[in-house]
């Protein structure tokens, strides 16, 4: 037990491990700590078994980065049968053009988490609030952070919304990645004029199917869900 509490909390997966994380902010004074993982043994919680954990805090930017790419470093989930590599990404929250990405390997009694790497993308900004029919109130967009992702025969899948187009709306970016090499394979944003899409998440079957859900609202539409694949 400490004296922090959790914020935006991820899981990641993989063949043998669990993994938790979250931005670690002080009881006391609600102020920002540094980032959090704790590593689980999957097969040893899926039977029953007495549980240990090791936790890994407080690690540095990867070169030539600072602390907005480690701020919300957040695992996928590897989806890919017998892979042990359990695969971060960190998207910066407010402006960026690139995301920090990493790989946590070992066993999960000794968890090795890389030093990380800055893969280039296109820039990226916070969207603002949105439209939404009926009521000038606005939807809160927040900020850059992805929901989950995931990993699939080698390529690292995720979404995030973004700033795009004038007069500035929110829009969804799509990111593929080959883990091997961290060649980015999609870098796409898709908007419309004033339509706001908002809180994408994103994830792929097993022939690579794309499968995309994502928030979508305006000044003549309701907020509503949509999903495409």
């Amino acid at each position: 037990q400490t004296a922090n509490w959790s914020d935006y909390q991820g899981l990641g997966i993989s063949e043998d491990k669990l993994v938790f994380s979250g931005q670690q902010f002080t009881f006391s004074g609600n102020s920002y700590v540094y980032q959090k993982l704790r590593i689980m043994d999957r097969v040893a919680l899926y039977s029953g078994a007495p549980l240990t954990f090791v936790d890994i805090v407080n690690f540095a930017p990867p070169a030539g980065g600072d602390a907005n790419d480690n701020f919300v470093t957040k695992p996928a989930r590897n989806l890919t049968p017998g892979e042990n590599t359990i695969h971060l990404l960190c998207i910066r929250t407010g402006v960026g053009s690139r995301v920090t990405y990493r790989t946590l390997t070992g066993t999960p009694a000794a968890p090795v988490l890389s030093a990380g790497n800055l893969v280039t993308v296109s820039a990226y900004s916070a969207p603002p609030d949105a439209a939404q029919s009926g009521t000038a109130t606005l939807v809160a967009t927040n900020d850059c952070r992805p929901t989950d992702f995931y990993v699939r025969n080698g390529v690292l899948i995720a979404s995030w919304h973004t700033a795009a187009l004038s007069p500035t709306v929110s829009a969804i970016r799509l990111f593929r990645m080959r883990t091997s090499d961290r060649v980015v394979l999609t870098d796409e944003t898709f908007g419309q004029a004033n339509t706001f899409y908002y809180f994408p998440a994103v994830t792929v079957d097993s022939v690579g199917t794309v499968f995309l859900g994502f928030d979508r609202s305006s000044s003549t539409e309701f907020p509503s869900a949509y999903a495409s694949g």
